[in-house]
């Protein structure tokens, strides 16, 4: 299931653009222009649960146009329910990637080792950021496993060099979120019920 602000992203959305596709027809789309965290679900059948207090590698594909939130997380968050994203208990919230390690426009593969404590898996992304989720695996693995820093967030394209003072990118400038509404200011999760299968 989607909050409000993330849609099911394939050629029947107005101005679909394969490059927001990293394989495949279709992804996962954080539109933007709602000013709170929203959350997805990646798991579509209430039988394909995990396994409980197991560790997993978890690995997808993200690609950042814009946002106005760039010293902000995406997290992978365990939850009770499939269908609804605000059934996610956020305070087990578990960092992914902050969105100043993602260059604008640039795909990225992302993987993270995580343990989990509930039977479904969810996202939640930033305010008032516009972003492109693909191929999200799941891999159980041993308890102990570690994966080197380097692995962790890879560039799939060419992106300029960081600063290491800041750790920002030379020439960083985040583009302003193209709207054709005002900006949706809410402080309460609203659930798109859907049931689109995931990317």
């Amino acid at each position: 299931g989607y909050d409000l602000d993330v849609e099911y992203y394939n050629n029947k959305v107005s101005g679909y653009n394969s490059k927001n596709v990293y394989s495949g027809s279709s992804s996962i789309h954080r539109i933007g222009k709602v000013s709170s965290d929203k959350k997805f679900t990646l798991i579509t059948d209430a039988n394909d649960k995990i396994a409980i207090g197991e560790t997993y590698k978890v690995t997808y594909y993200v690609k950042l146009l814009s946002t106005k939130n760039e010293d902000q997380n995406i997290y992978v968050l365990p939850t009770d329910s499939y269908f609804y994203p605000g059934a996610c208990d956020t305070d087990m919230a578990i960092p992914s990637v902050s969105l100043n390690e993602l260059y604008p426009g640039v795909w990225y593969k992302i993987t993270n080792i995580v343990t989990l404590y509930s039977p479904y898996l969810a996202v939640k992304t930033p305010g008032l950021s516009d972003i492109y989720f693909d191929n999200f695996t799941m891999e159980l693995v041993n308890s102990d496993t570690i994966i080197d820093e380097s692995e962790k967030v890879i560039p799939l394209g060419k992106v300029p060099a960081r600063i290491e003072e800041n750790e920002e990118f030379e020439d960083m400038e985040f583009e302003d979120i193209p709207l054709d509404d005002p900006i949706i200011e809410d402080d309460v999760d609203e659930n798109v019920d859907s049931n689109d299968e995931k990317a």
